[in-house]
Protein backbone atom coordinates (compact mmCIF):
# COMPACT_ATOMS: atom_id res chain seq x y z
CA UNK A 1 0.00 0.00 0.00
CA UNK A 2 2.36 2.96 1.32
CA UNK A 3 1.87 6.47 2.05
CA UNK A 4 2.03 9.33 0.14
CA UNK A 5 3.12 12.85 1.78
CA UNK A 6 2.78 16.41 0.31
CA UNK A 7 6.13 17.88 0.47
CA UNK A 8 7.94 21.38 -0.91
CA UNK A 9 9.58 20.66 -4.09
CA UNK A 10 12.42 23.50 -3.13
CA UNK A 11 11.07 25.05 -0.03
CA UNK A 12 8.47 27.99 0.47
CA UNK A 13 11.03 30.33 -0.76
CA UNK A 14 10.60 29.35 -4.77
CA UNK A 15 7.02 29.17 -4.60
CA UNK A 16 6.75 29.16 -8.25
CA UNK A 17 7.79 25.47 -7.61
CA UNK A 18 5.13 24.58 -5.74
CA UNK A 19 4.93 21.11 -3.88
CA UNK A 20 4.67 17.66 -4.91
CA UNK A 21 3.16 14.35 -3.49
CA UNK A 22 5.63 11.68 -2.99
CA UNK A 23 4.88 8.33 -1.94
CA UNK A 24 6.74 6.03 0.04
CA UNK A 25 6.44 2.09 -0.58
CA UNK A 26 5.22 1.51 3.29
CA UNK A 27 3.29 2.45 5.94
CA UNK A 28 4.13 5.92 8.11
CA UNK A 29 2.77 6.36 11.43
CA UNK A 30 1.47 9.52 13.10
CA UNK A 31 4.15 12.36 13.72
CA UNK A 32 4.69 11.18 11.02
CA UNK A 33 7.27 8.67 12.28
CA UNK A 34 8.69 5.05 11.81
CA UNK A 35 11.42 3.12 12.78
CA UNK A 36 13.89 4.35 10.98
CA UNK A 37 13.08 8.26 10.99
CA UNK A 38 10.90 10.61 13.64
CA UNK A 39 10.23 14.72 14.10
CA UNK A 40 10.68 15.20 17.99
CA UNK A 41 6.94 16.51 18.72
CA UNK A 42 5.60 16.24 15.58
CA UNK A 43 1.73 15.55 15.81
CA UNK A 44 0.38 15.01 12.16
CA UNK A 45 -2.24 12.65 12.34
CA UNK A 46 -2.27 10.49 9.05
CA UNK A 47 -5.71 11.69 6.83
CA UNK A 48 -8.95 9.28 6.52
CA UNK A 49 -6.50 7.29 3.73
CA UNK A 50 -3.54 7.13 5.65
CA UNK A 51 -1.58 9.77 4.08
CA UNK A 52 -0.37 13.01 4.82
CA UNK A 53 -1.68 15.44 2.03
CA UNK A 54 -4.72 17.74 2.44
CA UNK A 55 -5.77 17.65 6.07
CA UNK A 56 -6.08 20.52 8.18
CA UNK A 57 -2.86 20.57 9.69
CA UNK A 58 -1.15 23.32 11.57
CA UNK A 59 2.30 25.05 10.17
CA UNK A 60 4.53 23.11 12.40
CA UNK A 61 2.79 19.85 11.54
CA UNK A 62 3.45 20.38 7.34
CA UNK A 63 7.01 21.09 8.49
CA UNK A 64 7.32 17.65 10.26
CA UNK A 65 5.50 16.62 7.17
CA UNK A 66 7.81 17.74 4.70
CA UNK A 67 10.77 17.10 6.90
CA UNK A 68 10.25 13.32 7.40
CA UNK A 69 9.23 13.31 3.85
CA UNK A 70 12.71 14.75 2.82
CA UNK A 71 14.36 12.41 4.83
CA UNK A 72 12.82 9.29 4.27
CA UNK A 73 13.27 10.40 0.42
CA UNK A 74 17.06 10.50 -0.02
CA UNK A 75 17.35 7.27 2.68
CA UNK A 76 15.42 5.56 0.35
CA UNK A 77 17.96 6.53 -2.26
CA UNK A 78 20.74 5.71 -0.29
CA UNK A 79 19.04 2.30 0.33
CA UNK A 80 18.52 1.69 -3.68
CA UNK A 81 22.13 2.99 -4.24
CA UNK A 82 23.99 0.61 -1.22
CA UNK A 83 21.44 -2.49 -2.08
CA UNK A 84 20.85 -2.74 1.14
CA UNK A 85 19.16 -0.60 3.80
CA UNK A 86 21.25 1.91 5.83
CA UNK A 87 21.52 0.89 9.58
CA UNK A 88 22.04 3.94 11.99
CA UNK A 89 25.48 3.57 13.60
CA UNK A 90 24.09 3.21 17.24
CA UNK A 91 21.86 0.57 16.60
CA UNK A 92 22.40 -2.46 18.14
CA UNK A 93 20.76 -5.72 17.65
CA UNK A 94 19.09 -5.05 21.00
CA UNK A 95 18.64 -0.97 20.68
CA UNK A 96 17.49 0.27 17.75
CA UNK A 97 16.59 3.67 17.97
CA UNK A 98 15.32 6.29 14.95
CA UNK A 99 17.40 9.13 13.25
CA UNK A 100 15.40 11.87 14.58
CA UNK A 101 14.93 15.76 13.62
CA UNK A 102 14.07 18.55 15.87
CA UNK A 103 12.97 21.50 14.67
CA UNK A 104 13.64 24.21 17.74
CA UNK A 105 12.36 27.73 17.69
CA UNK A 106 15.49 29.37 18.28
CA UNK A 107 18.79 29.70 17.07
CA UNK A 108 20.44 29.61 13.60
CA UNK A 109 22.26 26.21 12.86
CA UNK A 110 21.38 23.24 11.09
CA UNK A 111 23.44 20.53 12.31
CA UNK A 112 23.77 16.70 12.65
CA UNK A 113 24.68 15.66 16.70
CA UNK A 114 25.65 11.76 15.99
CA UNK A 115 25.88 11.65 20.18
CA UNK A 116 22.27 12.22 19.74
CA UNK A 117 21.14 10.68 16.82
CA UNK A 118 19.37 13.61 15.59
CA UNK A 119 19.27 16.34 13.14
CA UNK A 120 19.04 19.93 14.56
CA UNK A 121 16.89 22.11 12.57
CA UNK A 122 16.64 25.54 13.80
CA UNK A 123 14.72 28.08 12.95
CA UNK A 124 15.94 32.34 13.64
CA UNK A 125 14.99 35.37 12.03
CA UNK A 126 16.96 37.47 9.27
CA UNK A 127 15.83 41.28 9.80
CA UNK A 128 11.72 40.57 9.73
CA UNK A 129 11.76 37.46 8.29
CA UNK A 130 11.56 34.48 10.12
CA UNK A 131 13.53 31.44 8.47
CA UNK A 132 12.58 27.83 8.85
CA UNK A 133 15.69 25.67 8.00
CA UNK A 134 13.37 22.65 8.28
CA UNK A 135 11.25 24.17 4.98
CA UNK A 136 14.42 24.07 3.03
CA UNK A 137 15.11 20.79 1.23
CA UNK A 138 18.43 21.78 0.34
CA UNK A 139 19.29 21.81 4.02
CA UNK A 140 17.37 18.86 5.19
CA UNK A 141 18.76 16.36 2.59
CA UNK A 142 22.58 18.05 3.36
CA UNK A 143 22.04 16.62 7.60
CA UNK A 144 20.64 13.49 6.59
CA UNK A 145 23.71 12.94 4.19
CA UNK A 146 25.74 13.33 6.99
CA UNK A 147 23.82 10.70 9.27
CA UNK A 148 24.01 8.35 6.09
CA UNK A 149 27.68 9.04 5.89
CA UNK A 150 28.07 8.61 9.50
CA UNK A 151 26.56 5.02 8.82
CA UNK A 152 28.51 3.79 6.02
CA UNK A 153 31.90 5.45 7.75
CA UNK A 154 31.29 5.86 11.37
CA UNK A 155 35.05 7.05 11.76
CA UNK A 156 34.98 9.31 9.08
CA UNK A 157 32.86 12.14 11.67
CA UNK A 158 36.10 12.40 13.76
CA UNK A 159 38.67 12.11 11.39
CA UNK A 160 41.53 14.35 10.71
CA UNK A 161 40.43 17.94 8.52
CA UNK A 162 40.60 16.87 5.17
CA UNK A 163 38.06 13.77 5.84
CA UNK A 164 35.75 15.89 7.76
CA UNK A 165 36.06 17.94 4.87
CA UNK A 166 35.05 15.41 2.49
CA UNK A 167 32.18 14.47 4.67
CA UNK A 168 30.84 18.40 4.31
CA UNK A 169 31.27 17.71 0.65
CA UNK A 170 29.58 14.54 0.66
CA UNK A 171 26.50 16.17 2.39
CA UNK A 172 26.65 19.52 0.05
CA UNK A 173 26.27 16.60 -3.07
CA UNK A 174 23.57 14.66 -1.79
Amino acid sequence: MGTKLKIWKQGPFYPNLGKKIIELPYNVSPGPADLRVSVDDASAPIDPLGNFLDFPYTSEQLDAIHTFGVMRSLIDIYDDLAGTLIVWPWNTEKYTSPLKAIITQDGINACYLADKHTILLENFYQGQEKIYQCQSTDTVIHETAHAILDSLKPHWRKGDPLTKGFTESFADLA
